[in-house]
Formats: structure tokens, C-alpha cells, sequence
């Protein structure tokens, strides 16, 4: 004798539907928060090592080590177009839950990022550049002193790095691989059948 399991039918719309693809693609949490924070906090503490050790006669040592926290954003979205944009359509997703759950996820990021980057500006600026006048995460401070200004273009400059990650991830996920030549289909082929390099 058989018996038959009834299953809780799937979501299929609305929010519901866009923060589970969501949580598809916060699998790879590592590559969205550990890494780019473990490299800032290398990051930081190279320069601050440095500087510690060598006195300079100017007013701030600037350093850029804080655009290393956007290669990592950069390899997260492309990742997540290449990668997971496929796995998720397998699965059920449409492409307007994966990009809305895409953009979700890349709002949150920077909001957070930009939080923590500002926060640590101030932290920056009141200890005197970490006591050895580094300035690594205040250096919208040389533009503005506005506090929500500097959040702002932090949230605008990481926003941005998002969206073109995206963009380029959509066009390579579109076209040919990298370094492969397009080649004709062999007649056997299905019209729809993905290139091979």
C-alpha cells in the first residue's frame, strides 16, 4: 500500500517568492561579508604598520586600501550572475524574482558597508588617524565634513559598483565565454543549445 504526502504548495509571487531566491544566493556569505571584511582589516592593518614604523612629515598618510573592499563585491555579483542566475532558473526562479532579490541584496550590502565605512571615518577622525594620522576611511573628509554626505556617496559609490558588476555579469552571462571564438553550431544542434569553447 502506497501512500501519498501531501507537500505545502511552492510560493510563487510576491516578496515571499523574491527573499527565498534571496537566500539562494546569501549561500555564498562568505564571499558577501567574510572576505571583503577579513581583506579590509588586512587591509588596515598593513598601512597602519607602516606608518606606525615610518614618521612623515605630512599632515595625514592617505592610503586606498579601502577599495579593496569593492573587488570582492565586484566577484560576489559577478559570481551571482554567472553562477547563480542559472542554478536559480533551474530551480523555479524567474528572472524578475532573481533580479529583484539581486537588488535587494545589493541595497542591503551597501547600506551596511557604507554604515560601517562611515562609522569608522568618524572613529578615524576622532582618534587622529588611529594614532599614527593614517587616513584610509575618511578620505571623503578631503570633499566634504558632512557626516550624511559621506554616507551618502559611500551608499551611491557602492551602489554603483553593484550595478555594474550586474551589468557586466549579464553580458557575459549572455554572450560567448571569454577568449572563445563563436563557432557555428553544428547542423545537429538544437537552435537553442549553449556555444561550447
Amino acid at each position: 500500500m502506497t501512500t501519498v504526502l501531501a507537500l505545502p504548495a511552492p510560493v510563487t509571487t510576491g516578496a515571499a517568492r523574491v527573499w527565498s531566491v534571496a537566500r539562494i544566493q546569501t549561500v555564498a556569505w562568505p564571499l558577501l561579508i567574510a572576505w571583503p571584511v577579513g581583506l579590509l582589516v588586512t587591509a588596515f592593518a598593513i598601512p597602519w604598520i607602516i606608518f606606525a614604523l615610518v614618521t612623515t612629515d605630512q599632515q595625514y598618510n592617505v592610503t586606498g586600501s579601502v577599495l579593496s573592499l569593492y573587488g570582492f563585491v565586484i566577484a560576489f555579483y559577478l559570481q551571482s550572475m554567472t553562477q547563480m542566475f542559472p542554478f536559480s532558473l533551474r530551480l523555479g526562479s524567474t528572472r524578475a524574482h532573481f533580479m529583484s532579490s539581486i537588488v535587494l541584496i545589493g541595497l542591503v550590502q551597501s547600506l551596511v558597508f557604507a554604515a560601517a565605512l562611515q562609522a569608522l571615518s568618524v572613529i578615524e577622525e576622532a582618534t587622529g588617524g588611529w594614532g599614527v594620522r593614517m587616513r584610509m576611511f575618511g578620505v571623503l573628509r578631503y570633499l566634504t565634513d558632512d557626516t550624511l554626505i559621506q554616507f551618502g556617496c559611500y551608499f551611491a559609490t557602492m551602489s554603483l559598483v553593484v550595478g555594474l558588476s550586474v551589468l557586466v555579469g549579464v553580458i557575459h552571462h549572455a554572450g560567448a565565454q571569454w577568449g572563445c571564438s563563436p563557432q557555428p553550431r553544428p547542423p545537429s544542434w538544437p537552435a537553442g543549445s549553449p556555444r561550447s569553447c
